[in-house]
């Protein structure tokens, strides 16, 4: 089986491909060039179109992280800026005329912090897996190692955590990446 998990962006996405549970590629996916500029729509199809060039395989299952707006008090941001995410799943369901499984971010990762997050996905990857992740031009050397102690030092321009959401987002679906509960007693 052949599944491809997608952490959306409007200028980049994580994607990640795993075949028969073991991770195969990672990768953070950029739209065609020229695209930068352009009407949300068109970056929007852009993007997707992207994605899919760089997914191949016979029918392949596609899980993708859905946006998800939270309440004011935890609000970061606008949340209009959620929906071109939303309609990037949308027109990739298009593109490749079948359903995409979508996970909330709730689901997969909690309120978990996104550098301790990163962490736990890094321990769940072998050495040979975490082989397979091409990590962007500018990501910061802490995220280039499997090393789980060191958080990223370039965490306003480092783009890797894209392409580890997209690994985090296979990894749950594959039940490899079970949320750790804490109980206080």
């Amino acid at each position: 089986m052949i599944l491809y998990s997608i952490d959306p962006g409007i200028n980049g996405c994580g994607l990640a491909a795993f075949q028969d549970g073991v991770l195969i590629r990672a990768s953070y996916v950029r739209p065609q060039k020229g695209y930068a500029s352009d009407t949300t729509a068109r970056r929007v199809f852009a993007m997707a179109s992207s994605l899919h060039l760089g997914m191949s395989g016979m029918d392949p299952t596609v899980v993708i992280e859905r946006p998800q707006v939270y309440r004011e008090v935890h609000l970061k941001g606008d949340p209009n800026d959620l929906l071109p995410l939303a309609e990037i799943g949308g027109c990739l369901m298009g593109l490749l005329g079948k359903p995409i499984i979508q996970v909330l971010p709730r689901q997969w990762k909690g309120t978990v912090d996104p550098e301790v997050m990163i962490q736990r996905i890094k321990e769940r990857l072998t050495p040979e897996e975490f082989s397979k992740v091409v990590h962007p031009e500018n990501s910061c050397l802490t995220c280039r190692t499997q090393e789980t102690k060191l958080f990223c030092t370039k965490p306003h321009s480092c783009v890797s955590h894209n392409t580890y959401d997209a690994i985090g987002v296979g990894l749950h679906f594959l039940g490899r990446l079970e949320r750790r509960r804490v109980i206080c007693r």
